[in-house]
C-alpha cells in the first residue's frame, strides 16, 4: 500500500489503503535511506507534511497486515488460484470493475446482467446473482474505491476444448481510494486498434491485450487517458474508460 486514507478526518487507524503509484520524490527518499544502511528488505512508515516534506516514523523488518483478507476466492480469504486455471491459461474468463461510492455499490444491477450475459454466451456456468449482490454490498463499506471481479471457467486440462465438467472459480477483492477532483484532463490518441469478434463483443472477457498493448504506448504521467479505434477508425473508447456519444446539435 502506497498511504493511508481519511475516515472520519483521520488517517491513522482508519485501515483504508490507497494503492494509487506513490510520488517519485518519495520513492527516491526511501532509496536514500536503504542505500544508506544497505537495507534488502524493509517496511518505512513515513509522515508527509504539508509542504511536501517527509519524516521517518518508524521502521519494521517484519511485515503485517490489518486486513483479515484482501481477497475472496470462491468465497474463501486466499491469494492464489491453480496454476491450470482457464482463466489464467486462456483467458477464459470474464471480469467486473464496480466503484463504490459512499458505501455502495454502483449500477450493480448492470454489472450484474453483464455478468450474467457473458457467462451464458462463454457457456459457463452463473453464479448465485441473489448472494454475489449481497456479498458486494457488504464489503463495500467504505467511502471511495472499488472492487474488481474475476469470474473463469476454473481448472482444466490441457487443450482448447471445453471441459466435460467445470468448477468456475469466483475471486473479488476491494480497493479504497481518494476522490480525485473533477476538471480537464490530457489524453491522447492509441496507435494500437481494437480487434473485434462478435462472439464476444461487449463483454468484458479476461482477454486485454489490446489495451495493455495501447497503454503502453506513453509512460507521462500527465497524460490520463490514451484513445483506441477499431481497425475501420471508429472511436471504440479509452484504454481504461467508456467514451461518451454526445448527440449532435440539431
Amino acid at each position: 500500500a502506497h498511504k493511508k486514507l481519511v475516515r472520519h478526518e483521520k488517517a491513522s487507524g482508519s485501515l483504508l489503503k490507497g494503492y494509487d503509484q506513490p510520488p517519485m520524490d518519495l520513492l527516491d527518499f526511501v532509496r536514500q535511506i536503504t542505500d544508506l544502511r544497505n537495507f534488502q528488505t524493509q517496511a518505512v512508515d513515513i509522515f508527509a507534511t504539508v509542504n511536501g516534506t517527509y519524516l521517518v516514523n518508524e521502521m519494521q523488518c517484519i511485515f503485517g497486515q490489518s486486513d483479515p483478507y484482501q481477497m475472496l476466492i470462491n468465497g474463501q480469504p486466499g491469494r492464489s488460484i491453480d496454476v491450470t486455471d482457464r482463466g489464467l491459461t486462456y483467458g477464459d474468463g470474464l471480469f467486473e470493475t464496480i466503484a463504490i461510492r459512499d458505501g455502495r455499490p454502483r449500477f450493480l444491477a448492470h454489472h450484474l446482467d453483464r455478468l450474467a450475459e457473458g457467462c451464458d454466451r462463454l457457456r459457463m456456468a452463473r453464479p448465485d446473482r441473489v448472494r454475489l449482490a449481497a456479498d458486494i454490498a457488504a464489503a463495500a463499506e467504505f467511502p471511495h474505491g472499488f472492487l474488481k471481479l474475476v469470474l473463469t471457467r476454473g481448472p482444466g486440462p490441457r487443450g482448447y476444448a471445453l471441459p466435460a465438467a467445470s468448477t468456475p472459480m469466483l475471486a473479488w477483492g476491494t480497493v479504497a481510494s481518494e476522490p480525485r477532483a473533477s476538471g480537464p484532463v490530457r489524453i491522447r490518441w492509441c496507435e494500437t486498434m481494437v480487434t473485434a469478434n462478435p462472439a464476444t463483443a461487449g463483454l468484458k472477457t479476461l482477454g486485454r491485450l489490446d489495451q495493455v498493448l495501447a497503454r503502453a504506448e506513453w509512460s507521462q504521467p500527465e497524460v490520463r487517458e490514451g484513445l483506441m479505434t477499431s481497425t475501420e477508425g471508429r472511436l471504440i473508447g479509452g484504454t481504461a474508460s467508456k467514451a461518451p456519444a454526445i448527440p449532435a446539435a440539431a
